[in-house]
């Protein structure tokens, strides 16, 4: 009889220590989920400018909001290495001053972790420029060709490749004279018309044009007001545009490689003269060309690679 309750007892016990274990693990979501490392390439930026934002270890099923007040659009964030990682653009428009940048890390339904940074944006000016044009050139900037050329270029930039297909520095796509910096302010007839969203480079007609970078051509066709127009997808929600082209020389969804000859300079759409209208975005915010050319410990570093992981 003493061994039959010697059986019970121990049973008892076995249920209970194995209810304590369950419950401590479950109050402790740690165990599964170690606290991840938020890492910041820059706390600082001027409008124009980029930085790279990494999260690492993060499982797959794990995910990262980013909100600030000059972030316009939900960062997109990619699997790199044991972690995940986003290019955070900073828009032309974005006013200075210091921020609270929040990041917030979700497993599942369930918050793990969140944090915030001290984010500075520098002042920046821009310059301003005026243009006159013919009251029939000025009509190829309605608001109608706009909205159906936007069409176009948002859903060529809805998606991006998940991995870097870029390798190396980015070049320019070709020599020239700047005649329009990034984020001039325009007026057209005196009136403002917007930002400039990249750069103007002034060359004759039928000069090549190159992608600046290895990409996947995301779109090329003619477009109301930016002409024939080519959109490479350099992966991680890079993008480089080359508008007013007199020809084109790729197709949608081909592979090029930096160097390679993806049309030529012509003065097709909404232009005052042959030129390329050269511009590089993170998804639809655009930023400083010049930056990106500049910007090769960024695009090539250890944060962004996930070479931080153990």
């Amino acid at each position: 009889m003493r061994q039959k309750h010697c059986l019970v007892l121990s049973s008892v016990l076995v249920v209970i220590v194995v209810g304590l274990a369950v419950t401590l693990f479950v109050l402790q979501p740690d165990v599964m989920c170690p606290k991840p490392n938020v890492i910041f390439s820059a706390v600082q930026a001027e409008p124009g400018e980029f930085f790279v934002v990494r999260v690492d270890p993060l499982g797959e099923d794990g995910s990262v909001l980013v909100e600030a007040p000059f972030i316009t659009e939900d960062p997109c964030f990619f699997r790199q290495g044991k972690g995940l990682v986003a290019l955070i653009p900073v828009g032309y428009r974005s006013d200075p001053g210091v921020y609270a940048l929040e990041v917030a890390v979700t497993k599942g339904s369930k918050t793990i972790y969140d944090t915030e940074q001290v984010f500075t944006v520098n002042a920046r000016n821009f310059a301003i420029q005026k243009l006159y044009v013919s009251p029939e050139l000025h009509a190829k900037r309605d608001e109608t060709l706009w909205a159906d050329d936007h069409m176009y270029t948002g859903h060529a930039r809805a998606q991006s490749n998940p991995d870097p297909l870029w390798h190396g520095p980015f070049l320019e796509p070709l020599k020239g004279r700047i005649t329009t910096q990034f984020g001039q302010i325009r007026y057209i007839n005196d009136q403002e018309s917007g930002r400039h969203s990249g750069l103007d480079i002034a060359s004759p007609q039928g000069t090549p044009v190159v992608a600046t970078n290895d990409g996947a051509v995301a779109l090329a066709r003619p477009l109301n007001v930016t002409g024939n127009t080519v959109i490479l997808d350099h992966g991680l929600n890079l993008f480089t545009s080359y508008s007013h082209l007199d020809q084109i020389a790729v197709e949608l969804g081909q592979r090029v490689t930096k160097g390679q000859v993806i049309g030529t300079v012509g003065s097709t759409g909404f232009s005052t003269g042959s030129h390329l209208h050269w511009t590089v975005s993170i998804g639809g915010t655009f930023v400083d060309p010049y930056f990106v050319l500049e910007s090769a410990d960024y695009l090539e570093g250890a944060i962004l690679r996930g070479e931080l992981s153990d």
